[in-house]
């Protein structure tokens, strides 16, 4: 590891560290949504709460690439975590940003995510879902700008 070599850290609706189990018929969900593009637009209407149709096609589309392998691991990954104490060895200003995500709500990544580490933040983007960069790209810059520029502060 080379934490001089890290400026910063932003984390956009991120999955708890320590994992998110999932209730077995939302865990199903996920598990058979790889290849399904109905139930990908179900999660994403769960998820997402201003995409607009345009970026929800986008969305599937990008979907419909990942193989389902991959799917599955990384929902294995993210729902078990497995890494969570490690974060507080985490030195690097960070910013999380939570937003009306009905899986991460800001309450959650406050005490999962913000306070095990150090010298993190909790920015709270009212509106949007899961993909607040896609839901509301304005917004997401201008808080990435703003914390890049406390960085660059001498």
């Amino acid at each position: 590891m080379a934490p001089a070599r890290v400026a910063g850290l932003v984390l956009l609706c991120p999955v708890p560290a320590a994992g998110l189990p999932l209730p077995e018929p939302t865990r199903k969900l996920f598990h058979d949504a790889a290849g399904n593009h109905s139930q990908q637009r179900t999660i994403l209407q769960m998820a997402c709460r201003e995409l607009t149709e345009a970026a929800r096609e986008r969305l599937l589309d990008l979907a419909a690439s990942i193989p389902a392998a991959c799917l599955h691991a990384g929902l294995e990954a993210w729902s078990r975590g497995g890494f969570a104490d490690r974060l507080a060895a985490l030195c690097a200003p960070t910013l999380v940003v939570a937003t009306n995500d009905p899986f991460l709500p800001p309450s959650l990544l406050a005490t999962a995510v913000v306070a095990p580490i150090a010298r993190a933040r909790l920015a709270v983007l009212p509106g949007p879902g899961h993909y607040p960069q896609v839901e509301r790209p304005r917004e997401t810059a201008a808080l990435l700008q703003a914390f890049l520029a406390g960085l660059a502060r001498p």
